[in-house]
């Protein structure tokens, strides 16, 4: 399936009235930002940025500006590369391969995650008992879980949860 990577700007939806402050212009409030290594300041919520295009960028958070329009399903997005990645959705491409096993991914982010099987690495760790995880998701089950609501030992009792499951061949 092709698709023309050249977005297309769908109609304009009516926006809450932002200002913005035009390049030429001289910086001043709301916009001078008190940290001089970050000069561009969001007059909406007062995040600083360092680039212009990244404050330009943010400002589509408030304004719920998403000029980049998918022609085979219409979803938007506020840049042009998330676009690109969700075409892949339609396309099936998966451009990044693990060096390991080949295994594909459309993202390189569920490459980066994939890696992990093969390396062994737990970066996320529970600051209570400090079990570690591959990923942030498996950490919260592990904090959802009780874990936040145990004992300082961190044990649990011998009686099986509240909604709990038992396992055949365990006394009920």
């Amino acid at each position: 399936m092709e698709f023309d990577p050249q977005p297309r700007v769908k109609e304009e939806p009516e926006l809450p009235e932002i200002t913005v402050r035009l390049e030429d212009e001289p910086l001043t409030e709301p916009f001078l930002s008190s940290c001089p290594d970050k000069p561009h300041a969001c007059g909406v919520c007062g995040k600083s940025f360092s680039v212009q295009s990244s404050f330009l960028f943010h400002m589509r958070t408030h304004t719920g500006e998403k000029p980049h329009r998918c022609q085979v399903c219409g979803k938007s997005f506020t840049k042009q590369s998330y676009l690109l990645g969700h075409m892949r959705t339609h396309t099936g491409e998966k451009p990044h391969a693990c060096a390991t096993c080949g295994q594909s991914f459309s993202d390189k982010g569920n490459l980066l995650r994939h890696v992990r099987i093969h390396t062994g690495e737990k970066p996320y760790s529970c600051a209570t008992c400090g079990k570690s995880f591959r990923q942030p998701s498996s950490l919260s089950c592990h904090r959802r879980a009780g874990v936040l609501f145990l004992k300082p030992t961190h044990t649990r009792s011998a009686a099986p949860r509240r909604g709990a499951r038992l396992r055949s061949g365990d006394p009920s």
